[in-house]
């Protein structure tokens, strides 16, 4: 699956981004029970790429999850498909500024995650979906950053509509403990 050798010593650490870069239901979802926050997606980048090598138009997207406090929970790079998504999803994501997994869930739409990839990379090897070297809201922290791949297949396409990569805060547990007043020792008490 993925590359959990950096993963975090402590249990409640380790468990909470395994379930996070290992799900393959709606991220937003997940993350919100754990800051126990509403996320609030701010649009960073959106463009019509030309033309790929599969001759398809399609739309990058380039987005930050925050938390009510303004703390950025995720970074996320897109490649939304076009031609292998329902138009009224499309429409919603391009007009709307909600996360994508809360605009899918308001349509009911049926989709698929697949889950490619997971694992931590260090602030100098984050790249985007087009293999290009990014700063996530992260980079700064000079820690290793979770991070997750994974496609989106809507049904009655034969490909994915979405092509996903979301870097995660390192500092995602300690959102936890904020967001319900407890510090790691109260919680390991808790054990």
């Amino acid at each position: 699956m993925g590359d959990f050798d950096q993963a975090p010593r402590d249990s409640v650490s380790a468990l909470i981004f395994e379930l996070v870069m290992v799900s393959d239901g709606r991220t937003t979802d997940l993350l919100e029970t754990i800051v126990n926050d509403s996320l609030t997606p701010m649009i960073i980048r959106q463009e019509v790429m030309q033309p790929s090598i599969a001759d398809l138009n399609m739309i990058y997207r380039e987005s930050v999850l925050l938390d009510s406090f303004g703390t950025a929970i995720s970074h996320n790079f897109v490649f939304l498909k076009p031609e292998f998504m329902p138009k009224d999803l499309l429409d919603e994501l391009l007009q709307e500024n909600k996360p994508i997994g809360k605009i899918i869930k308001k349509l009911n739409v049926f989709s698929r995650r697949t889950v490619k990839s997971s694992g931590w990379r260090s602030p100098d090897e984050t790249i985007n979906l087009k293999g290009t070297p990014v700063d996530t809201q992260f980079s700064k922290q000079s820690t290793m950053v979770p991070y997750k791949t994974y496609s989106v297949h809507f049904s009655g396409y034969e490909e994915s509509g979405m092509e996903l990569l979301e870097y995660f805060n390192p500092k995602l547990v300690e959102c936890y403990l904020r967001s319900r007043d407890m510090s790691l020792t109260e919680l390991e008490k808790v054990r």
